[in-house]
């Protein structure tokens, strides 16, 4: 008997049942994932801007991957607020909290998780935006991409890639006779 007119073995119950799991985590992973960014993007249109946390200075209120939706500063901040600044010097953005506003109305800042204040004060003019939303793990990701750990990007690819393969990819289901 040639090749050609093999019979095809049937998948069996379980590997059936496996794809079917594997479909509907890779459709949740994919709908979660459009859903947040859709939900970041949606505050785009009222003049919020995105920013990634990179750091663990404000756990545990913010965790890196994190994605804050920030308002441009139009009134003055105090105590207890989020803002987003640029830190003198190094022009690196920073979130942290707004600790005290001086007599001077200058701002003294602090990360939730480190033990003291920042050492630079913060010139009012020098913020950049008050944090309004935190969006959790969107922005991992970027994240990984700008630190550029290879093993974590190549695992993000890997699963991301698999889950996108599994859920766009038609799969005819096989039903026995």
């Amino acid at each position: 008997m040639s090749g050609a007119h093999r019979r095809r073995r049937r998948p069996t119950a379980l590997l059936t049942a496996g794809i079917d799991l594997a479909l509907a985590a890779a459709w949740a992973v994919l709908t979660a994932t459009v859903g947040l960014v859709g939900y970041t993007l949606a505050f785009l249109a009222v003049g919020w801007h995105p920013a990634v946390v990179t750091s663990g200075s404000m756990a545990p209120a913010l965790r890196p991957g994190d994605v804050v939706l920030f308002e441009p500063a139009t009134e003055p901040v105090g105590p207890g607020a989020i803002v987003l600044f640029t830190r003198p010097g190094s022009g690196q953005l920073v979130v942290h909290r707004v600790a005290a506003v001086r007599a001077d109305s200058r701002l003294v800042t602090k990360g939730d998780a480190n033990p003291t204040p920042d050492s630079a004060l913060l010139a009012p003019a020098g913020v950049r935006g008050r944090v309004r939303l935190v969006v959790p793990y969107v922005g991992v990701p970027r994240l990984l991409a700008s630190t550029y750990r290879p093993t974590a990007v190549c695992w993000l690819l890997l699963v991301g890639g698999s889950g996108a393969l599994v859920a766009l990819v038609p799969y005819r289901r096989f039903r026995p006779r």
